[in-house]
């Protein structure tokens, strides 16, 4: 924090195979990273660690990924 002072980016990634060996373990894989990207992407969640949510563009291009996991 300061004048001088500027973000620090940390991204974390989810290596996730986009086959699944079935449909309950898919949902439950796209139920988790959505929540990561919506809800737990809300300043009151990411701002107690001194992050900042994930810019938009980010999160648009993560659900498209997101969708491919089945």
């Amino acid at each position: 924090k300061g004048p001088e002072a500027y973000p620090i980016i940390n991204y974390e990634y989810a290596i996730i195979n986009a086959s699944q060996p079935d449909a309950t373990t898919a949902k439950a894989i796209q139920t988790f990273l959505t929540w990561a990207l919506t809800t737990g992407n809300d300043p009151k969640y990411v701002s107690q660690v001194n992050f900042l949510p994930l810019p938009p563009a980010v999160v648009e291009l993560s659900k498209s990924q997101i969708a491919r996991i089945q």
